[in-house]
Parts: C-alpha cells; sequence; structure tokens
C-alpha cells in the first residue's frame, strides 16, 4: 500500500497505457476459442461451482465454456443450448447427449 502512494499519478496513468496495449495486441495476436469474459467466467465456475452443481450454457457455440462448465462440476447435469445446427451437432459429436 505505500508503494501506491508514493507512485505519481501521472506514472501509474503511464504504466496502465502501456498494460492495456499490450492487452490489446494479445486480443490481435492470440485469437482462439475463448474471448476476454470468458477467462472472467472462468473464473467464477472455478470459485462458485461445486462439483454437483447443474448450469445451462445459453448459446454454446462449439462447447468451449461449456468443457469449462463440466470441469468445474464434473457430476452435475448441465444442458447446452445451441440453435444453429452445424454447432449443434458439433456438440453432439464433443459431449453426446
Amino acid at each position: 500500500m505505500m508503494l501506491k502512494k508514493m507512485v505519481p499519478d501521472f506514472v501509474k496513468v503511464f504504466l496502465k497505457k502501456i498494460v492495456y496495449r499490450f492487452y490489446l495486441l494479445s486480443l490481435k495476436l492470440f485469437k482462439g476459442p475463448f474471448d476476454a469474459y470468458d477467462f472472467q467466467a472462468i473464473r467464477i465456475f472455478r470459485s462458485q461451482l461445486k462439483p454437483d452443481s447443474n448450469c445451462i450454457d445459453i448459446g454454446a457455440h462449439a462447447g468451449h465454456i461449456l468443457r469449462e462448465i463440466w470441469r468445474a462440476a464434473p457430476r452435475g447435469q448441465h444442458i447446452a443450448v445451441e440453435p444453429l445446427p452445424h454447432l449443434f451437432r458439433l456438440l453432439e459429436k464433443k459431449f453426446g447427449n
């Protein structure tokens, strides 16, 4: 806490700008199945779900979030809803009925 008070505001702003630019660069370079909010959701799953919790994934797409839900609550019963037929078939292949 002491260091926080000792660092001038212009240094804090400068560092936040640099960190934000790295964040934007990482979004461009590391496109993957997750977006920025998915990592926040995964942290919530891991901290709040019990092994037997039940979840619903609306708009499950290819199942990336569903997989994380399953990891956090392996004994729960989970429902994935995906209206796009080709993605629904992909979910069926990955997770079964």
